[in-house]
């Protein structure tokens, strides 16, 4: 009977099968089981009832325990044995008085009495068997003792298949609050979310028996800290408050540990280190790994299923934890600038939009100002970009002190700083401008340099309602306050009536600007060429195209123009018009055509983006030229560099403009990826032979031959500076005196006799 029985897992299976094996070993031909839950008993199995037993039993069975099932709760029946006098027969048969005998018989199948089998597992009682047959014969005591073993074997196995039931309900419900952990884990976008989800998720691992009262996430470098160490996210989670663990010494255990951090107990205290932590993912960063800390009601029974729930409830916490971070940073990085941990100019502009919405609905003023370095660039010139780096991070410090806690500070690029100064009239504005650039203006001791510094700055302030309504417009104005400042040589200087027209004209012209991009003929946005001579041959060796805007209006300066689109972000797409244009008339001519670089639009986005255009328009890099300035060059020669050396590698030639005017380094210039060296007009004007000047470019022609670069005199204009650039060695020239920048059609003409002359 043992071993069918052994092979089955479930208790109904266990009951069922031990009946039919009873039935079959005694030759009783009807049975039924009553499994005990706490104070009731539950009918269980059954085989053979009569029809009247089976109707009315099973409901007296709910409602009212027998004889037999009294016993069992009493403690009374430890043995088989007979009931004669069974209460629920006597009660089916007094039910069924008054009708013929044979019916009596069928409906109670003959029975009188039944035996009683107790079902024990051990010293438990589980529950009761009943054995009956029709005219039954008393025990013998053999049968007795047949009876009661087979009774503790059916009960063994019922109890075995009880508990192995309870464990899977209990994997069932601890893999439900897994799942329903992550879920909620999966939803949080927020360290405040993860909190909430973990008080509303953890308390149904208390499947395990053990009800955890207090959680804490051990996170390095986040949070409030612990000690120089990283932070703590508490998350309580009953009335309790639970131990309070020493999270130094948890932190010191985590630090210590050999190899890869595991799971520790100290009594009913668990800690369980992040999966990214044992793949040493925090180790680069110096702090000890995070780890959940678990405060129990008590220490597990079970350490190695506690250990094991725990350790993946700590996983899913920390891939929670790393997405929701990662996700914090990318935010916060986007709406911060990371050298001054200042607003950047998103975050500013934005709650400019939101001062503005209320200060137009409560009827309150507000001041915008701008502020940048003087000279800042000599600085990082002499130096080096560290300490400029530096004393960004130590003005930004400065300015947010020397602020109130309401008014808004971001860092917009480069060396400027925008403040917004709610509920300021002009008169409390400029006293805060003086408090800014006293902060400014206050030496600074850069680590390592050994003398302290003085900066000072400029500042531009523009006021709402007067002055603008939006929050382009009051950057605007500030901007152009703050030209006005450096113009004079002011500390600061207020948006006022002489420079509204100037700030109408600026918008006026971003509009146009913007028009004649979208259509160049209408709006006369164009480029001009001027050639570019060999001195030797007489031939043209290249054009250089020149912006020209000859607006309906009248004619727009280039050096209005220009600055305009580098402060609106225009120059990208009028970079783009002019390399396009100039590309399309280098293929059309077979001529390479030199196209001057913005600063502002330096990057890789460029180089990328002249790749795809030169396989666009099936044009080879080699027709096309870019020159960019000395001074720009110098800002950042590294990274100048590496750009120039991406555009030499699509074929461009590179020209270093206005050379003479950005005190490059000869030891730079030896390196840089340079074809030409254009020596600025300014050294040209006015040459005669014999002077100073010439001797300079006779020196620079000498350089360029030295380091392998050609050397184009530019702003040739007459018939004796000609002469000289050509005595001094020049290799080409360029100039009004050869040709001015015409359009192409009309130049073609004339470039053709240039380059048959001689």
């Amino acid at each position: 009977m043992a071993e069918p029985l052994s092979r089955l897992t479930e208790p109904d299976r266990v009951l069922e099968t031990g009946l039919d094996l009873l039935l079959q070993l005694t030759g009783f031909s009807v049975g039924w089981v009553s499994l005990r839950e706490g104070e009731g008993f539950r009918l269980a199995a059954a085989r053979n009832l009569p029809p009247g037993l089976e109707a009315g039993d099973r409901a007296l069975m709910r409602f009212s325990p027998c004889r037999c099932q009294r016993m069992v709760l009493e403690g009374a029946l430890q043995e088989a044995g007979e009931l004669l006098d069974c209460e629920r027969l006597r009660r089916l048969r007094e039910g069924l008085e008054g009708l013929p005998p044979e019916a009596v018989e069928r409906e109670t199948g003959g029975l009188v009495s039944h035996v009683v089998v107790p079902l024990r597992a051990g010293v438990e009682v589980l529950g009761v068997v009943n054995l009956a047959r029709p005219g039954a014969e008393p025990l013998g005591t053999e049968q007795r003792e047949t009876l009661t073993l087979a009774g503790e074997i059916l009960g063994v196995a019922v109890h075995r298949a009880l508990l192995h039931a309870e464990v899977r309900r209990t994997q069932l419900r601890l893999w439900q609050a897994l799942l329903d952990l992550a879920r909620r884990l999966l939803e949080g976008a927020s360290l405040e979310a993860l909190e909430a989800a973990l008080q509303q998720g953890l308390p149904a691992l208390a499947a395990l028996g053990v009800a955890p009262v207090r959680v804490l996430v051990l996170v390095p470098g986040t949070q409030a800290p612990v000690g120089p160490e990283g932070g703590v996210l508490e998350v309580p989670l009953g009335e309790a408050p639970g131990p309070s663990p020493d999270l130094g010494e948890v932190w010191e255990v985590l630090r210590t540990q050999v190899g890869s951090p595991k799971p520790f107990w100290r009594g009913q205290l668990g800690v369980f280190p992040f999966p990214s932590a044992r793949a040493g993912g925090s180790r680069s960063s110096g702090h000890p790994p995070g780890a959940l800390v678990v405060a129990l009601e008590r220490p597990p029974e079970d350490l190695e299923l506690a250990t094991w729930v725990w350790n993946l409830a700590a996983e899913m916490v920390a891939q929670a934890m790393e997405r929701v971070l990662t996700q914090e940073k990318a935010l916060y990085l986007a709406y911060h600038d990371p050298l001054t941990d200042l607003p950047n100019r998103r975050a500013f502009l934005e709650r400019l939009e939101e001062h503005l919405l209320l200060a137009e609905r409560e009827g309150w003023s507000l001041a915008v100002g701008l502020l940048d370095l003087d000279a800042f660039k000599r600085v990082n010139d002499r130096y080096g970009h560290a300490v400029g780096d530096w004393l960004l991070a130590q003005v930004a410090r400065r300015l947010r002190s020397a602020l109130r806690a309401n008014d808004g500070l971001a860092r917009l690029g480069g060396d400027e700083f925008a403040f917004l100064l709610p509920h300021l009239d002009p008169v409390k504005a400029m006293a805060v401008a003086e408090r800014l650039l006293a902060a400014v203006r206050r030496p600074y001791s850069p680590p390592g340099l050994g003398k302290n510094l003085s900066v000072r700055a400029s500042l531009g302030l523009a006021f709402y309602p007067q002055d603008a309504q939006e929050p382009s417009g009051l950057l605007q104005a500030a901007d152009l306050a703050l030209y006005q400042a450096k113009v004079r040589g002011d500390r600061y200087a207020l948006f006022g009536r002489e420079l509204r027209a100037d700030l109408k004209r600026q918008i006026w012209l971003e509009e146009e600007l913007r028009k004649a991009l979208q259509r160049p003929r209408s709006l006369g946005l164009t480029l001009h060429y001027q050639p570019r001579i060999d001195l030797e041959t007489g031939r043209i060796t290249a054009l250089e195209a020149l912006l020209r805007f000859q607006h309906p209006s009248g004619p727009l300066s280039p050096k209005e123009v220009i600055p305009l689109a580098e402060r609106t972000g225009l120059i990208r797409p009028l970079t783009r018009f002019a390399l396009e244009r100039a590309a399309r008339t280098a293929r059309r001519l077979g001529l390479p055509v030199g196209v001057n670089l913005s600063s502002a639009y330096l990057n890789e986005e460029l180089v990328e983006w002249l790749a795809g255009m030169l396989r666009r328009l099936e044009v080879s890099g080699e027709l096309l030229e870019v020159e960019i300035t000395e001074s720009v060059l110098m800002e950042d020669v590294e990274q100048r560099s590496g750009l120039l050396e991406a555009l030499r590698r699509l074929g461009l030639r590179v020209a270093l403009d206005d050379f003479g005017t950005g005190y490059s380094s000869l030891a730079y210039l030896a390196h840089l990826p340079l074809d030409l060296l254009k020596i600025d007009r300014s050294f040209v004007r006015g040459l005669q032979p014999g002077t100073r000047e010439a001797r300079v470019v006779e020196a620079v022609a000498a350089l360029g031959r030295i380091l392998g670069k050609r050397v184009v005199a530019e702003g040739v204009e007459t018939q004796e500076e000609l002469l000289v650039v050509r005595q001094a060695g020049c290799d080409e020239v360029q100039g009004f005196f050869l040709s001015p920048p015409l359009p192409l059609e009309e130049a073609l003409a004339r470039f053709g006799r240039l380059g048959r002359s001689r």
